[in-house]
């Protein structure tokens, strides 16, 4: 059972002790305070991860979107049905597109991206056989924000 006089007593103690606390829990005059999460988008903040199968067609294009720029760490693993997968990781600042690294046909990627510019960048997947293609893919982005795929 909490008390009102203790929950008054531990939350004016609190506040004089650290005024930005965030949760606090308060039994029989013991104080319980957990530190927040880093803010997203921070690199102390926890990956944002998404890890999935995307089936393609012959010559479809998909393009994941995420959010980074400096010190962020974008880490992508992939791997294809068959080794018809063409990618790339590509930017359009300016209008142009600026063409980070890209690989045609293959099977697997296995590639860290870190953005030396905050922007929008893309996760460009192409299916350049004549094939239906899986791919599963994986993303781990700390310091950036994934948007979908477009």
């Amino acid at each position: 059972m909490i008390r009102p006089f203790a929950t008054l007593a531990c939350a004016l103690a609190l506040a004089a002790l650290a005024p930005a606390c965030g949760d606090e829990a308060c039994h029989e005059g013991h104080c319980h305070v957990e530190e927040p999460d880093a803010a997203p988008g921070t690199p102390d903040a926890a990956p944002v991860v998404v890890d999935e199968t995307r089936t393609l067609i012959p010559t479809q294009i998909d393009e994941g979107v995420f959010t980074a720029g400096p010190g962020a760490v974008i880490t992508i693993t992939a791997t294809s049905s068959a080794a018809t997968l063409d990618w790339n990781i590509h930017g359009h600042a300016g209008g142009g597109t600026q063409t980070v690294t890209e690989a045609f046909g293959v099977g697997s990627i296995a590639y860290t991206f870190e953005p030396t510019a905050q922007a929008d960048w893309f996760l460009l997947l192409r299916n350049s056989g004549a094939a239906d293609i899986d791919v599963d893919i994986r993303l781990d982005i700390v310091g950036g924000t994934f948007s979908g795929w477009e």
